[in-house]
């Protein structure tokens, strides 16, 4: 197994016809479903893209095989482990989660006459990358972790949590970093805005952020294009 950037690569970087199928299928009809906050109703579809991926939903446990389409339901929890990674398609979005994860949707309701919506999920921990489309406009988007709640309206860009740090790097477009205390609280000013090619690191109340080196920026980009290879995206969407 090699990482390198916001990516990790598996050794064998090819998805079967089923993931595509599944992918095109889900990203342009927006999974097929009006989605729903309702805990009960499927808002989102999960596609394994290697090694088992576990899902938590109403405390029990189960685990989904490489290739397997499974339907989601807000606060549904995600878990890969080693060698596993998953990719989440909701309503016209994509987002990957890396090896070692954990993450939930939260909620999400859809645009009403072509207009509005939201979109909330937290990064419990590890590392999930989002690919946000940018036609759709007043939508609202918000990643959480337990120190920092980032928020885009179209973009591409990562957020990682382990041990109380959390990074944010932003590949296109801008996020808008919002501070978030122990208690859940999260401020109402925005007190950081990433743009591309940069990322923020937060830990205890505090964000240092710096732009990427050449040599990691081209690193990310070139991880960039194999996810869009392995996804059938169309990275000019996002």
């Amino acid at each position: 197994m090699e990482r390198s950037g916001i990516f990790t690569r598996p050794r064998r970087p090819v998805v079967g016809s089923l993931l595509s199928v599944a992918l095109f299928t889900a990203i342009w009809s927006g999974c097929g479903r009006a989605p729903s906050e309702s805990p009960e109703r499927s808002i989102a579809q999960l596609q394994v893209i290697r090694g088992t991926v576990s899902v938590v939903k109403n405390g029990r446990e189960s685990s989904i095989g490489s290739t397997a389409v499974h339907e989601l339901a807000a606060t549904d929890v995600i878990r890969t482990h080693a060698g596993s990674e998953a990719v989440v398609l909701l309503g016209g979005e994509a987002h990957v989660v890396g090896e070692n994860s954990e993450y939930r949707i939260d909620a999400h309701s859809p645009r009403t006459n072509g207009a509005g919506g939201e979109t909330r999920v937290s990064v419990i921990k590890g590392l999930t990358t989002f690919f946000l489309p940018i036609s759709r406009k007043g939508h609202r988007f918000q990643a959480m972790a337990d120190t920092v709640v980032a928020a885009a309206k179209g973009t591409i860009f990562s957020l990682e949590y382990r041990d109380g740090r959390a990074r944010v790097t932003v590949l296109r477009g801008l996020v808008d970093l919002l501070l978030r205390t122990p208690d859940g609280t999260v401020s109402s000013s925005v007190a950081r805005t990433l743009s591309p090619d940069r990322r923020a690191v937060v830990a205890e109340s505090r964000i240092r952020d710096e732009p990427l080196d050449k040599d990691e920026s081209s690193k990310l980009n070139a991880d960039l294009l194999r996810i869009r290879g392995w996804l059938r995206l169309d990275v000019s969407q996002f």
